[in-house]
């Protein structure tokens, strides 16, 4: 009896030895990977710092040899005092330059000598940046404090008796996609900045550096080359990278949350096992007898099947299908060649200890294929979801049949991963039903949808409704603001639909700025108001540009119930277009019933 309690006591004792060391590692893991975390964090900002600026040295050295270029064939216009075709030659180079917008030449006293015509006009004192030219030969200049920053290249002529300089202005808009081509972590933000720490342009969009200019300013000023630090405000990891020798410089911030979020998984997953190790060594002694059990029994199982097994694994080991063997009638797995194992993520040991129908994400799919496969119908390529060793699901084709010899009867499993295939298939459905541009349905599967719509609707004899818009002058807002303008009208347009109207109504942009929506379930009137407030929606939304400009739009639309007589959705469209056609030609910005139009009027027009 005394030696049965030492015993207990030792075992007690080993147990918690065993378990105070698995803390103390867990908690030297849990350090560890918080550092390995920041380090790739820190590795990875750099790199992308660095080949964004290896991209913007690049388009800034092509700038320069342009205006190199451009300083060779000006030279000798200015000596034989052709000034008059200045304008036109530099407009002839400014289009060689699809970085910059305006190019323009000025004398040593920084007078303006010529621009390039049809371009906007620089507006700065060129003087601060004469002296820069004339000792550097090329210089980057962002404007003055006063002034919205704007990156100018500027390049004097080789030769030293040239009496002018060439200035290029860059396209904010092309530093922003060049920001936006970089392939940023969950939260991060890009920004390329200047000495001053003013913006020339963000990657989104909405990003500002307001709350970290004073921990920015001082490497800044300092002319630190690279670097990153965590912000002591804002719990972000900020690199710093200096493009060549410019004043210009890109800042990543990157949310520590962000790239935390694995360690703080695993941090849960350490406290889990911490809290549970007590409890896992009470029972280990179990598990040790349960494994020697269980390895026992394999031993078995492979001496019996060795001879066999040896000339089954060359034939089928390196097949590219996997293949699982199943006995009857416990489906406990026989076998697993590699290919099966690892589309399962199992070492092909372990994989022996499991049933069949375990890797099946469904059980009843099994079921069935077990069920025909017993009854003599083979199964084959029949598409179903097994169930990967962390619980995830993926698609797979399966072949099963059933072969019976004097040790019993054996299911026989062929498998072929399917998931990229379905992935495929998903993606292909999605744009072949989605615009790409507003993220709404496209023409052809509104018009089928619809069309389902319309037969349900008068089979129960329910009420519906559709709705016709369209943007008033979109034209003038490419016109004015430009094509990129006009499709960011067109998403904010989708937008406003989606959040006026219900989950049920089906939206959809049918081509260029017209959008039309099915309304189920809805009575003209009802159709009417739900019209009305996406209208004055549309009227009162604001769209703030990258300049500070406010774009205001409004939208007229019009309305045509489903009657029970429309053969199809053509019908109700062509009288919800003649009423959009009302709504245009009385005002615009108005919401029409083609109902309640007069009789002369309700003829199809075209709009």
């Amino acid at each position: 009896m005394r030696w049965h309690r030492n015993r207990i006591t030792i075992t007690v004792a080993l147990a918690a030895m065993i378990g105070f060391g698995m803390i103390l590692f867990l908690a030297y893991q849990v350090s560890a990977s918080y550092r390995a975390a920041e380090n790739h964090a820190r590795g990875q900002s750099a790199a992308l710092l660095a080949l964004q600026e290896a991209q913007f040295k690049a388009q800034f050295r092509e700038v320069e040899l342009q205006l190199t270029n451009t300083n060779l064939q000006i030279a000798p216009l200015l000596t034989a005092g052709q000034s008059a075709n200045l304008g036109s030659t530099l407009q002839q180079h400014l289009q060689l330059i699809p970085q910059a917008d305006h190019i323009a030449l000025i004398d040593l006293r920084g007078q303006l000598l010529a621009q390039a015509e049809g371009a906007s006009p620089f507006e700065l004192d060129f003087l601060p940046l004469l002296d820069q030219l004339k000792q550097q030969g090329i210089v980057y200049h962002t404007g003055g404090s006063g002034q919205p920053p704007e990156l100018i290249i500027g390049l004097k002529p080789a030769e030293q008796s040239a009496s002018f300089l060439a200035l290029a202005r860059i396209r904010p808009g092309h530093l922003e996609q060049a920001l936006a081509t970089s392939r940023l972590k969950s939260g991060q933000s890009l920004y390329l900045l200047d000495a001053q720490l003013r913006i020339l342009a963000s990657t989104p969009r909405q990003s500002n550096l307001s709350a970290l200019e004073a921990e920015l300013s001082g490497p800044i000023k300092q002319k630190q080359r690279r670097g990153a630090f965590l912000s002591q405000k804002s719990d972000q990891l900020i690199s710093l990278q200096q493009i060549g020798a410019s004043p210009l410089y890109l800042v990543s911030t990157l949310p520590t949350p962000s790239y935390l979020a694995e360690w703080q998984k695993k941090l849960a997953y350490y406290t889990t096992a911490a809290s549970l190790m007590l409890l896992l060594t009470a029972v280990m002694a179990y598990y040790f007898w349960r494994s020697r059990r269980l390895t026992q029994n394999l031993k078995a199982k492979e001496r019996k099947l060795s001879a066999s097994e040896t000339r089954f694994k060359q034939m089928i080991e390196t097949t590219p299908v996997g293949l699982v063997l199943a006995r009857m009638p416990d489906f406990y797995i026989t076998y697993i060649n590699q290919h099966a194992a690892k589309m399962f993520g199992l070492p092909q040991a372990a994989a022996l200890s499991k049933r069949a129908f375990e890797l099946y994400y469904d059980r009843v799919d099994f079921l069935h294929h077990s069920e025909d496969a017993l009854a003599g119908k083979a199964v084959n390529n029949a598409e179903c979801i097994l169930r990967h060793k962390e619980g995830n699901p993926f698609w797979a084709n399966v072949s099963m049949s059933a072969s019976t010899s004097n040790d019993g009867t054996t299911l026989l499993i062929g498998l072929n991963d399917i998931t990229q295939r379905k992935q495929l298939e998903d993606e292909l459905k999605r744009r072949a039903t989605t615009d790409s541009l507003s993220g709404l349905a496209n023409r052809a599967y509104f018009m089928e949808t619809a069309q389902q719509e319309i037969q349900r609707t008068k089979r129960y004899q329910r009420r519906a409704c559709i709705l016709m818009l369209d943007i008033d002058f979109f034209k003038k807002i490419n016109d004015n603001y430009g094509h990129q303008t006009g499709d960011q009208v067109i998403r904010t347009m989708a937008n406003l639909c989606r959040a006026s109207l219900r989950d049920i109504d089906l939206i959809a942009r049918i081509g260029g700025e017209e959008f039309t929506a099915f309304l189920p379930e809805t009575t003209l009137d009802e159709a009417y108001l739900a019209a009305e407030r996406l209208r004055i929606r549309i009227e009162e939304n604001v769209i703030m540009l990258d300049d500070g400009r406010e774009i205001r739009f409004t939208s007229s639309i019009g309305i045509s119930e489903i009657m029970p007589d429309d053969p199809n959705v053509d019908a109700p469209l062509k009288r919800a277009d003649t009423a959009l056609y009302a709504s245009k030609h009385s005002g615009r910005n108005k919401s029409t019933c083609f109902e309640h139009l007069p009789t002369d009027e309700q003829a199809p027009k075209d709009s």
